[in-house]
């Protein structure tokens, strides 16, 4: 939420006539951080408009992610993590965003470890061979 410029302008107006920052706060119900960081910008001749934000980059790029997946659909979010550089759930959150979900095959008939749990570490070539599981992307 923002306040309007004329607010702003309001709340120093009331600020240089001498009451005080803490005062003028409690008077319009703000904060005294947001008080003070009026008064610097309009002190620094910043002008009292809000701020644009600017979106954070993302730590995963959209082609990269997708390089991984099309060489190594079956990889686990710790691998891509691990290539990456980067957290788990940095991944999922790329993976989501970029429309990807798990479709997890039926474990092989016979198999003594269908419906075991994933392992916390790595996981070894003959767990994989008896839980496959793929990337795949929606829409």
């Amino acid at each position: 939420m923002s306040y309007e410029i004329r607010f702003r302008e309001l709340v120093l107006s009331r600020l240089e006539a001498g009451l005080s920052q803490r005062k003028t706060a409690k008077l319009f119900g703000i904060s005294r951080n947001t008080l003070a960081d009026w008064l610097a910008r309009k002190t620094n001749g910043e002008g009292l408009a809000p701020r644009k934000r600017v979106p954070e980059p993302k730590k995963i790029r959209p082609g990269r992610l997708a390089a991984i997946l099309r060489k190594t659909p079956d990889i686990y979010g710790c691998e891509i993590a691990a290539k990456l550089g980067c957290s788990r759930a940095a991944v999922c959150y790329a993976l989501r965003r970029h429309g990807y979900t798990l479709k997890k095959k039926p474990p092989p008939s016979g198999s003594a470890t269908s419906g075991s749990a994933k392992p916390s570490a790595t996981p070894s070539p003959a767990w994989r061979r008896e839980n496959p599981r793929m990337w795949t992307r929606q829409g």
